[in-house]
């Protein structure tokens, strides 16, 4: 699990939140994929949409069936931590 930076001392989730994640691949297509915050997997590895995750498992077969690969989007999310209780739900 990633620890936060100390730029995101500001924010009310410093303390409250769980783990951290940075973007992911390279952007080529010239599309960011933003979601709302880290689920569990995310927030233990560190990185937006896991592929073996409930989102992200429905992100890559989207990205699949379109014929690209996911490194060829930038990957990101809203909130760069999970949320106590994960309470986005």
């Amino acid at each position: 699990m990633l620890s936060k930076p100390a730029s995101c001392s500001g924010c009310s989730l410093f303390q409250l939140g769980s783990g951290f994640s940075r973007p992911e691949g390279t952007g080529t297509l010239g599309v960011l994929i933003v979601g709302e915050a880290l689920g569990e997997a995310e927030a233990r590895d560190g990185l937006p949409f896991r592929p073996y995750a409930q989102a992200g498992s429905v992100l890559e077969r989207c990205i699949t069936k379109a014929g690209f690969a996911r490194e060829q989007f930038g990957l990101t999310n809203l909130l760069s931590c999970r949320p106590p209780n994960n309470y986005l739900d």
